[in-house]
């Protein structure tokens, strides 16, 4: 059931954006759409919304609805295609899927809106989708955008095989938040976690046994001395944060959980690694220069990981049993393995990713007055 107060909050956005677009075909200024998951509550989509709003400060950005009523609302009023919209960008996160994107998105073409992709995955979405879900429908669409970048090799791979062509690897766009410097390591050290649940009793990745192996490990750390930061990336991992506090003898009221990349950034910058389940808790561990452990519970973890040439750090929860995952992350998670080049190293990638997607941007947009 719907709450009125959700509704009421929902018609509220939906009128301030159409007197936004309105606004703006008044002044003939061009306004630009994000296609995204930014607006649900989850901080990762939240960083990936700012992160191409700050490459490109001096453009307009607006949100694109995804919900479908009030996408048709929108559209009902003439409010969505190239007469309110210079051009849409799909952006983050794994948004060629087996969701409801596509929907979206043949709307628009069909309107004859410029579309294209940047930093946008391939394949599953995450909790509530399967992992290798079929992405067939999205052939002829991606045929007609006017450009395609995407998160990692695997997504690229992904399109390679599917026939679409002119493909481009262009990072996870939050890896534009990226910090100039590495923070000092706190002392006492400090390791950030992060947990998630699926959305579904009917996984096949034994979550309550990873929960227990990573209780386990901080735990361990903890008793040498170590300070445990609880980080929430969306409402649905404060509970098993929560039993983590527990099981360290913490205050839930020391789980960070906010929306806003800058903070998080500034409160996990001098941790000595971050071991996480959110794809986004290893993005933004990697802006601060903290090595990340991505506990893979979907293909676009390793998709993520491997453009960062982080691999080995990536731990396939679909392929191994708790035991394994255990001992991995003990063996990535010592010290001897966190080195300074390593921290240094994860910035430089990352302002690499930040150059490629500013040039990629900056074309796209070169492309709409060509």
């Amino acid at each position: 059931m719907i709450k009125a107060g959700s509704l009421g909050v929902a018609a509220g956005r939906l009128g301030i954006e159409v007197l936004r677009r309105t606004a703006f075909r008044a002044l003939h200024k061009p306004l630009y759409g994000y296609l995204g998951y930014a607006g649900h509550d989850n901080a990762g989509d939240e960083a990936v919304f700012t992160g191409v709003t700050r490459l490109r400060g001096d453009l307009n950005w607006t949100k694109v609805f995804l919900g479908k009523r009030q996408f048709e609302v929108t559209s009902a009023l003439g409010m969505d295609g190239p007469r309110y919209l210079s051009s849409v960008a799909l952006g983050g996160g794994t948004l060629i899927s087996s969701g409801g994107t596509l929907h979206i998105v043949n709307r628009l073409l069909l309107l004859g809106q410029s579309v294209w992709a940047c930093g946008t995955g391939v394949g599953s979405y995450g909790w509530g989708d399967e992992p290798y879900p079929d992405i067939r429908a999205w052939q002829r669409p991606l045929s007609h955008f006017r450009g395609i970048g995407v998160r990692g090799p695997l997504s690229k791979q992904l399109l390679d095989e599917l026939g679409v062509e002119g493909v481009r690897v262009v990072g996870d766009l939050a890896l534009s938040l990226v910090r100039d410097k590495t923070a000092q390591i706190c002392q006492p050290p400090c390791i950030a976690v992060n947990l998630s649940v699926p959305v579904r009793a009917s996984e096949s990745v034994d979550m309550d046994g990873v929960i227990g192996a990573v209780v386990r490990l901080a735990k361990v750390r903890q008793e040498k001395g170590w300070r445990v930061l609880p980080l929430a990336m969306a409402r649905r991992d404060i509970v098993p944060l929560q039993h983590l506090c527990s099981e360290l003898n913490l205050s839930p009221r020391c789980i960070l959980y906010t929306l806003e990349a800058d903070s998080i950034l500034d409160q996990i910058a001098g941790c000595t690694v971050m071991v996480g389940v959110r794809l986004h808790s290893a993005v933004l561990a990697a802006c601060a220069g903290v090595p990340p452990i991505l506990l893979g519970y979907r293909p676009k973890c390793l998709d993520f990981m491997s453009s960062m040439r982080l691999e080995d750090r990536n731990i396939d929860l679909l392929a191994s049993d708790v035991r394994t995952v255990e001992a991995r992350i003990e063996e990535l998670s010592s010290s001897a393995a966190l080195t300074h080049d390593l921290r240094r190293g994860l910035l430089d990638r990352a302002r690499a990713w930040r150059h490629v997607q500013r040039n990629f941007l900056c074309e796209m947009i070169r492309s709409q007055t060509t």
